[in-house]
Formats: structure tokens, sequence, C-alpha cells
């Protein structure tokens, strides 16, 4: 049968060589599994004269996802029938790209065993040690060495890079199921090598899908405060990977409205519970570094936008006993500062444009001396071209010969600028 399913005539032969298959893969000798494996291997390599539509490959996925969970008393049995099962699940992943049967194995129910299968094994390995100094896409070294780790990581890459909008979902699905049940969020290292892998080998029309799923993901978890700020760290990881390109999917303030979202919601919950968690400190701080990072890969003038509209979202005059307005006002006056932290200050003209100055400057009429605070150091990063925000962190009334400073009249629009609405901001 070997030798037939090697011949030209596939199609004449396959129905028997994947019942003998299945034979050898039911036995309980490992051996026998090993050799039904590679067997489905040389059959998944052979491409068919004719799809055959009425072979169903659901007995194949979970035998070798059962394989790939595979537990002896003897370490080196274990590992061959773990990387027999995964070489299993790679024979399943090459028929996805060479047979029209792709809809079947993509359903809900296959990916819901072949991803934790994968994942279970790129877990239990050393995954932290192989990850250092890999490239996008890694060499794995020699086909008879690898081992479940490598086959795994592998396997995977080549899973998420043919998935497509149809598909990405079901993919997807069970890595934040698989990552929620053992516990994979807190701390965030593993789910954040996952999505590494995840953003590199995806198409990049379906990355803003990844995302959404990961906003909606931290949405549900209401429960747990640092399994939120687990996802939020995903996500900065997510934004601050070459994986990512902003101008597809969503708009980019659909995004930062998201983020801002959330941290309204938590600075509401923070303020009204009666026993404040400190973790709501970090799940802020967490989301605020996530919208710095995503600002950051973006072209100036869509960063000004951000700060303009995180503006538009801040209260204006709280009251003294307006608690939770009051602390809104102060996150989101931080979020605009790391924005702008993130922004490289251009003309005064254009940093500063009609729709954005006016309110900024009203925001230092706030009687809250913290707000008005947060709102100077706004000012101070944006106007800062020389870099000479750090020096001035030791206020003194000494000399400096450290400040750079702007040669006058070298610059004819900060001129006209200065002269419209100078008056106005040292008021």
């Amino acid at each position: 049968l070997l030798r037939a399913c090697q011949s030209q005539h596939l199609n004449l032969y396959v129905e028997s060589y994947l019942k003998t298959v299945q034979k050898l893969l039911e036995s309980p000798e490992p051996d026998m599994q090993v050799r039904g494996s590679d067997s489905f291997l040389q059959f998944a390599q052979k491409e068919q004269d004719v799809p055959a539509y009425h072979i169903r490959y659901d007995f194949f996925i979970s035998k070798f996802c059962q394989m790939c969970h595979s537990e002896t008393n003897l370490p080196n049995v274990t590992t061959k029938i773990r990387v027999s099962g995964l070489q299993g699940i790679e024979g399943v992943v090459r028929k996805i790209e060479n047979e029209e049967l792709a809809e079947n194995i993509w359903a809900q129910t296959h990916m819901d065993k072949i991803v934790p299968s994968l994942l279970y094994n790129i877990q239990i390995g050393d995954y932290k040690k192989a990850a250092q100094g890999r490239s996008q896409t890694p060499d794995l070294g020699d086909d008879d060495h690898k081992s479940p780790l490598q086959i795994a990581e592998e396997t995977f890459r080549k899973l998420m890079g043919r998935a497509g909008f149809m598909s990405i979902r079901a993919v997807t699905n069970p890595i934040l199921n698989h990552l929620d049940i053992h516990q994979m969020w807190t701390p965030p290292d593993f789910a954040e090598h996952v999505f590494q892998m995840v953003m590199f080998s995806i198409q990049q029309q379906v990355n803003y899908i990844i995302i959404e799923m990961l906003m909606g993901h931290l949405e549900k978890k209401t429960d747990n405060i640092m399994v939120k700020v687990g996802i939020t760290k995903v996500l900065s990881t997510i934004f601050s990977s070459r994986g990512v390109d902003v101008n597809v999917g969503p708009s980019v303030l659909e995004t930062i409205n998201a983020l801002l979202t959330h941290l309204r919601t938590s600075v509401e919950r923070a303020q009204k519970s009666r026993d404040p968690d400190p973790d709501h400190q970090r799940y802020h701080e967490a989301l605020l570094s996530a919208l710095g990072v995503y600002s950051s890969s973006l072209p100036y003038f869509q960063m000004i936008e951000i700060m303009m509209f995180i503006l538009s979202k801040t209260p204006d005059q709280v009251k003294e006993d307006d608690s939770v307005n009051s602390e809104l006002q102060h996150m989101l006056l931080k979020a605009l500062l790391t924005v702008a932290g993130k922004f490289a200050p251009v003309q005064f003209s254009n940093t500063f444009p009609p729709q954005f100055l006016p309110p900024l400057l009203d925001k230092l009429q706030s009687p809250d001396s913290d707000a008005r605070l947060l709102v100077l150091k706004i000012f101070q990063t944006l106007i800062d071209r020389k870099t000479n925000l750090e020096k001035l962190e030791h206020p003194t009334v000494e000399p400096r010969s450290d400040l750079m400073a702007q040669t006058p009249n070298s610059n004819k629009q900060d001129n006209v600028f200065f002269e419209k609405h100078g008056d106005r901001i040292y008021r």
C-alpha cells in the first residue's frame, strides 16, 4: 500500500491506505503508532490527482492530538510518541494547503483539539531559551532531530499563516481558552511568546481581528484585575511588534477609544468599590503603557489627533466631591502625557493646532492642583525640542550652561505663533 501511495495513482488506493494507517494508530504499541504517523505524513506530502471529498480526518486529528499529550514511564518513549503526534498534526496542516477540504479542517471542533496540543508542547518545552536570539522565521534545525517544542512551534506558525478571514477566529479562540484554563496570563510571559508567534505568522490583513479579540477578552475578564493586566501587557507586546500594521483594519481612533473605555470603566469601578484593590493601579499603568506603545507607531499628525481626542474625553471643572470624575480627569491627562512623551515635537503651529491649544490651556484653570500640574507637564513635553526636559527635573536658581536654546529669530513660523498665542500661554 505504501508503494501504491507513492505511485502516480494515489486516488485508487487512498481509502485502503488510510484504513491501514488507522489500524496502526489504534495499536497499543508505541512503534506501531509512530509508523502510523510516519505513513500519514508521507500521504500528506503527496498531491492527489482528484480531491477526495468523501475523506474525513476526524479520527486522525483526535488521535494525533491524543499522542501530543502522551505520558509513559519511559521519557524517551513519551518524547517519541509526542513527536509522532505533532508530525501527524503537521501532516493535517499540509492537507489544509493541498486539498479543497480545508473548511472541514478549520472547523472549531478540530481547532479546539489541534491548537491546545501545539501550545501544550510549547508550554512544557524551554520556550524562553529557544526564543533567545530567534528571528522572525527561525531555523528550527535538522528534521531528524527536532524536539517536540520545535515541531510544535513550526506547525503552529504554519497553521496561523494559513488562517484567513473565515478561519482566524476559530484558531484564536482556543488560544485564549488555553491561556485562561492554564492561568497563563499571570505572569504573561508565555502569552506574550505565543502572540509574538501569532503576529509574525498571520496574514497582515487579519492582524486587527487578533487585536479585536484580545480587546473583547479584556472586557470579559471583569473578575480578575491581574488577568486584565496580563492581557494588556500582551497588547503592548503586539503593538510594539513589527507584525502590526496600524493602517489595516479599524481606524486608529477606534483602537484608542477602546483602550480609553477600558480605562474609564476601571476607574469608575475602582472609585465605587468599598475595598479599593491596589491591583487597579497596575491595570491603569498597563493600559497607559499600551496606549503609549500603540501611539509611538503612528505618524505625528495622527498622534496630534489622538491627543485632541483624549482631551475631548477629559472631564471639565470637576467638583471637589466628585471622586470618579476627578480620578478620571487625572488618568486621561496621564494618558495624554503618555502620548505626548512619544511625540517628536515639531513647529509649534503644528504641535498646537487651534482645536488643541485653547482647550488644553483651559485645563490650567482647573481648581485641582494635580490636574494643573499634569497639564504643565504636557506643555513641557510638547515644547521640548532641545531635549532639555530631563535637565530641568531639579529646579535651581544657579546659572545653567547645559541647556540648549533656540537661536533668536531662527524660525519665522514659531515667531508668528508666539505673536499670536504667547501672551495667553504665559498668562
